[in-house]
């Protein structure tokens, strides 16, 4: 018996229908967030380097977040300018943390505050407008472990911080002078003034003559380390430093601006410990080119202490 072929409808059911078309699940893009982080907490521990109770762990985090960030592949830029800023930051928050726990202490064992406060309570210093005139003999503090004074204003402190530490002073007076005879004071240019502090050690003064004998003293530096100063005015005048005997020098200077040149020549009540070896013995020398030179030996003697 014959069967009729199945109707086109028949064979449309038979096959199941086709599935919805699916898209492509685009592969998960790293956040940027991450890096973004790290440059701010970077610029943040960077702002904040001289604070080392901030810059010290925010430099941390920066550093965490700047190595994900460059790992992640994402805006790497900005997780390595992260990451650089975050170490500066690191290392001056421990450099100023080393400065503050053992140098700072030292140099403030150092600084004598009674000379300090002594100095800003004294209104002669101070001249019309605020400002201490280049021509005063004193207004500021020299302070050294050896000794203290009241230094000329306008001189600035030449000497390196090692070598004050050792005792040494170096004042000097930088500037010029016009056609008129006017000096300015430009902190840089001809040295046309100094105060001046040397330490001897006594190795060296004790060949010359004991501590106790600062005539001998004297009259050792009058055969070759005065006559390298000028022609010899005066070669003994006494005075006292804090106590102590001391004896002031005068010299004619070669220059022709000087108006006063001087050595002021003192033991110090007890030696000092240097990183050169102990000193008692200290020269100081003077010279100004203004007519004042009197005064500035005589603010320097009276203001002296030793330390």
């Amino acid at each position: 018996m014959a069967y009729p072929p199945p109707s086109s409808d028949a064979h449309i059911d038979s096959v199941p229908p086709a599935a919805p078309p699916v898209s492509p699940v685009p592969p998960a893009v790293p956040s940027a967030d991450v890096a973004i982080a790290a440059l701010i907490v970077g610029i943040a521990a960077a702002l904040m380097g001289l604070l080392p109770v901030l810059s010290l762990p925010l430099g941390l985090a920066g550093i965490v977040l700047a190595i994900i960030a460059i790992r992640m592949r994402v805006r790497r830029g900005f997780g390595i300018a992260g990451l650089v800023l975050s170490i500066v930051a690191v290392i001056t928050g421990i450099l100023v943390s080393i400065f503050s726990l053992f140098v700072l202490p030292g140099v403030l064992a150092n600084v004598d505050f009674d000379a300090l406060e002594e100095l800003q309570d004294d209104s002669s210093l101070v001249e019309s407008g605020g400002l201490v005139d280049d021509y005063d003999v004193d207004g500021q503090v020299v302070v050294t472990p050896c000794y203290s004074f009241d230094g000329p204003a306008g001189f600035l402190q030449s000497e390196q911080a090692a070598n004050v530490g050792d005792c040494w002073t170096t004042l000097n007076l930088w500037g010029e002078f016009s056609e008129d005879g006017t000096f300015t004071n430009t902190g840089v240019g001809a040295v046309w003034g100094s105060v001046s502090v040397e330490p001897v050690s006594t190795a060296t003064s004790d060949l010359r003559a004991s501590p106790d004998d600062l005539d001998g003293i004297v009259d050792s530096l009058a055969e070759d380390y005065i006559p390298q100063l000028g022609q010899l005015i005066s070669l003994t005048e006494a005075a006292t430093l804090d106590g102590q005997p001391a004896n002031i020098t005068r010299v004619q200077s070669d220059a022709e601006q000087t108006q006063t040149k001087a050595l002021i020549v003192a033991f110090a009540p007890e030696s000092y410990a240097t990183s050169s070896g102990d000193v008692q013995l200290m020269l100081i020398s003077v010279v100004t080119p203004f007519d004042n030179g009197d005064a500035l030996i005589d603010s320097i003697v009276e203001s002296w202490r030793w330390r």
